[in-house]
């Protein structure tokens, strides 16, 4: 729906009575005919989810008929369209429908504002950000005077790009494929159907994600190909590994030919391979995982140095191979194809356990993967996650529960350990996917549902999570079963290591990195650590912003410079908001020494129940600064 739709919808939801058309057509500045194309084109729209639809009386003019009195469904739905269209990735979604899906042979800056009712200046602007963006996939942008404007770069890097986008697109606003009108629904279906095909023949399941990914790559390569846009010709991919892969690819080009007329040649038949051993699965059963040499020794490896580094020993955890194998199995693939799989929830994972997260960055960053991408650290610092849940779990079944994850493997497993954790009356039947639910296969004999929406159409209790299980999570879920536990929160250790008033204080900064730099300083001059500190704390943070949470900032440097454990606190006089839009008014900063990582572990536990506590964050920034550690006890 374009602008001037959605103020014609607007004019008609504001009107209990019949609206003359001419009126309206000086209002929009456009032509009856204009008028009638948007109200078909919003009738459409209407059907999909209501009962209202527009209605024309001659002399009269036109009218939103409402029998069912749904229009505060309407407006909601309405403000969600407006919100859509007027957002950043749906600009850029629409510039890259015109420059690489549609079949225009040549795109303007006229036809940009043409497409999305803006000028040319805003036009030219749009061009720039996403001449930005595309850097980051090694594709430039140009404008020529005879080809107008051209993106060039490797037709792999093409369809990846394409897919990050429109991926987050539907994520960002929950959308179905066939809300997309970039795609023609035919190619929707056929692309489902080779989904469907592949995960029977191959007798696993994708995640929710990886299926939705993997299902826009097949979409994008179908209209790539029929545009010839062409794979260059390649290597031949090994895939001996699995016998049915090959039969698969064979049927998946016949189904390709025989509704669409697509034929596959060698080299897109092998980045079909590589897509399916890219994307994430379901746990598979460890009889039917394949683990070579390299995956065996990097899994291996990658425990014992983060056993190392974070002074917890994760490699007495057998589940924790295996299930960190199995992903570091998909992960290398990735590595080899040149795939990249974006983690939608990496800000939160990098947010709530910085710790750890930091730690497997360091490890992979100073070892052999170091391309590894931080949106796979991501999804490899929760299993090291999951097994600090597991090691103190306890189970007594009362309920029955099923959760619904659309995320990875990795993501629903943890939800899973900390609800059987901190629920011991809970019994996680099964976890299973949207696409599941919406197709009723699931266990039906539950008390209640968890997940990270509601469903309308699904008549069983629902509670819903954020993806991590937070604190404030843990509690609405005690409210909601009916078995409410008060638990006290204090913070001895945090105000145990704030051994000096001169580490705690009120700074005045309009520069997040001259901040950080000041209380570096501070910690140098003091002798608690050495002047390569500084550097390194600004230059990680560049790097990886460590915005925890509720506006605090957790900034760290190489702790090779720390020459004594210590707690720094600042609260600043006016809040900073950072590049990525957060806003910071507390910085706390945590250099400690490899022998003090036992109380350090306890404290990064406290600072997570912090995060969560919005009365004591309201306090301290709200107090005086002398009462921090008063507050703290």
């Amino acid at each position: 729906m374009n602008k001037k739709q959605e103020e014609l919808l607007t004019i008609l939801i504001a009107e209990d009575d019949y609206i003359n058309v001419e009126d309206i057509t000086n209002r929009l500045k456009c032509s009856e005919r204009t008028i009638r194309n948007y109200t078909k084109y919003i009738n459409n729209w209407l059907n999909t989810f209501s009962n209202i639809y527009i209605t024309r009386k001659s002399n009269l003019g036109i009218k939103l008929i409402d029998e069912k009195k749904e229009k505060n469904i309407l407006n909601q739905k309405l403000r969600m369209e407006i919100k859509r269209v007027n957002s950043n990735i749906h600009t850029q979604i629409e510039i890259l429908n015109l420059l690489l899906i549609s079949n225009k042979t040549k795109v303007t800056i006229s036809d940009i504002c043409n497409v999305l009712y803006i000028n040319k200046n805003i036009a030219r602007e749009e061009i720039n950000k996403l001449a930005n963006n595309l850097k980051e996939y090694n594709l430039d942008l140009t404008i020529k005077k005879n080809s107008g404007i051209v993106i060039s770069g490797d037709e792999k890097n093409i369809r990846i790009m394409l897919v990050d986008h429109i991926c987050k697109y539907i994520e960002k606003f929950r959308l179905n494929m066939e809300d997309l009108d970039i795609f023609h629904i035919v190619d929707i279906v056929v692309s489902k159907n080779i989904m469907n095909m592949i995960e029977e023949k191959l007798n696993f399941r994708f995640t929710d994600t990886s299926f939705r990914q993997l299902m826009v790559f097949f979409i994008i390569n179908i209209i790539r190909i029929r545009q010839g846009n062409l794979l260059p010709l390649s290597e031949e991919y090994n895939y001996d590994k699995d016998n049915n892969i090959i039969e698969i690819i064979e049927e998946i080009d016949c189904k390709l030919n025989t509704n669409l007329a697509i034929s596959l040649n060698k080299s897109e038949k092998i980045f079909l391979v590589s897509l399916i051993y890219s994307m994430n699965k379901e746990g598979i059963d460890k009889d039917r995982l394949y683990i070579d040499k390299e995956t065996e020794y990097y899994t291996k490896n990658i425990i014992y140095l983060v056993s190392k580094e974070s002074g917890i020993n994760f490699y007495e955890d057998v589940l924790l191979y295996d299930q960190l194998a199995f992903h570091i199995n998909t992960t290398l693939n990735q590595l080899k194809n040149n795939v990249n799989i974006k983690n939608p929830i990496l800000e939160e994972i990098k947010g709530k356990y910085y710790f750890l997260f930091n730690i497997v960055l360091d490890v992979i960053k100073n070892n052999k993967y170091k391309n590894i991408t931080e949106d796979e650290v991501g999804y490899i610092t929760l299993y090291f996650q999951v097994s600090l849940e597991r090691r103190s779990r306890k189970r007594e079944d009362i309920k029955r529960i099923s959760i619904v994850c659309p995320h990875s493997f990795g993501v629903s497993t943890l939800l899973k350990v900390k609800i059987e954790k901190r629920f011991p009356n809970l019994t996680i039947v099964e976890t299973i996917r949207e696409e599941d639910l919406n197709n009723n296969k699931f266990n039906e004999n539950i008390d209640f549902l968890v997940a990270l929406r509601d469903y309308i159409n699904i008549d069983i209790p629902t509670f819903i999570t954020t993806p991590l299980f937070t604190k404030e999570d843990e509690n609405k879920l005690t409210d909601f079963i009916s078995n409410i536990k008060v638990k006290e929160t204090s913070y001895n250790v945090l105000n145990k290591l704030m051994i000096s008033d001169y580490f705690i204080q009120e700074i005045d900064f309009d520069d997040i990195f001259e901040a950080i730099k000041y209380l570096a300083t501070s910690l140098h001059k003091k002798h608690y650590v050495k002047q390569e500190y500084i550097q390194s704390i600004i230059d990680r943070e560049k790097i990886c912003p460590t915005c925890i949470g509720n506006g605090i900032l957790l900034p760290h440097g190489d702790i090779k410079f720390v020459k004594q454990s210590i707690f720094c606190f600042a609260r600043l006089k006016k809040p900073i908001q950072l590049e990525n839009g957060q806003v910071i008014s507390i910085i706390i900063m945590l250099p400690y020494k490899n022998d003090d990582r036992e109380e350090f572990r306890e404290l990064f536990k406290e600072i997570d129940l912090l995060i969560d506590d919005n009365e004591m964050i309201k306090q301290l920034n709200g107090c005086n600064i002398k009462d921090i550690k008063h507050i703290l006890i």
